[in-house]
């Protein structure tokens, strides 16, 4: 129910912390660990033995009607494993993915859904639901959605060259920024672009 219920609110009409928040990450000796909020989040990741199923059923030790109830519950069962499981190993992508913004060693780097899917062969669309509505409380005790660990390139050549922008004091050219964006923070684009953002 935990992680099922509240999958399809909007963030804003949920109680407080625990129901949300799926985990706490903390830092230990230079390292990230989270820890879920709530055992619904890892507990259950069913294994099903449908041979052993089969062989109850073909002994009678089991009615028709009870096999197909059974069957109906196991197909449950294992959905909800593979949601827990990908749940796991989406936040596991997302911890490895921004650890220098998570360690505080650096800013949020651009992320995608798709990446994390990539990395957690997941579906993208998977990736997107199981994110959705749930937080994590950082290290230094800030709520985030998990969205919020999501950053499109755009976003992050936007917030450079205000950096670039706020730090020097004269104006500069298209071509310095660009030449600046690829010394100081090793992206890539063209003058054209930078015009742009």
């Amino acid at each position: 129910a935990v992680t099922l219920a509240h999958e399809r609110v909007p963030p804003r009409a949920l109680p407080a912390l625990y129901l949300r928040c799926a985990a706490v990450v903390t830092v230990e000796d230079g390292k990230l660990s989270a820890a879920y909020t709530h055992p619904g989040y890892v507990r259950g990741v069913y294994r099903i033995d449908r041979r052993a199923l089969a062989a109850l059923l073909k002994s009678g030790g089991i009615s028709a009607a009870e096999a197909a109830r059974a069957s109906s519950l196991l197909s449950r069962a294992q959905r909800l494993a593979w949601r827990k499981a990908g749940f796991h190993k989406v936040l596991t992508a997302i911890l490895e993915a921004q650890a220098g913004y998570l360690l505080r060693e650096s800013g949020l780097k651009p992320l995608t859904q798709r990446q994390i899917a990539a990395s957690a062969a997941l579906n993208p669309a998977t990736v997107s639901r199981l994110i959705a509505g749930k937080s994590l409380l950082l290290p230094w005790g800030q709520e985030m959605a998990l969205s919020g660990l999501f950053l499109s390139k755009n976003a992050y050549i936007s917030d450079k060259i205000r950096e670039i922008l706020g730090a020097g004091s004269k104006a500069m050219t298209d071509r310095e920024i660009t030449e600046a964006l690829r010394t100081k923070y090793g992206v890539r684009v063209s003058r054209r672009s930078v015009n742009l953002y």
